[in-house]
């Protein structure tokens, strides 16, 4: 699974907070047309960061449970595969 580069992420960060902050004292440099959208862009940016993190704690909660089960389940089914597989190599040996 390939992650998000956390560096180039906060660089964006940056990028995304010196371009509101520089707008707010001379946006009338970028043309409107340009501005609504890189603020679109900037949007859909924060809400796909946000998505991802979302499913990334989807994960972590998935991977839990599955640990969970797993070992619920070798603990529980194990002895009686063990036993089981005894009686089973045993009853071939007397064939």
């Amino acid at each position: 699974m390939i992650g998000l580069d956390q560096k180039k992420h906060e660089n964006m960060v940056n990028i995304i907070t010196r371009f509101e902050e520089y707008s707010a004292i001379c946006g009338h440099i970028v043309p409107e047309s340009h501005s609504e959208a890189i603020s679109i862009k900037i949007s859909k940016f924060k809400e796909a960061h946000d998505h991802y993190h979302n499913l990334l704690k989807q994960l972590e909660e998935c991977i839990g449970s599955y640990r969970e089960l797993h070992d619920s389940l070798k603990k529980t089914a194990f002895p009686y595969v063990r036993k089981m597989g005894t009686q089973v190599r045993s009853r071939k040996h007397f064939k």
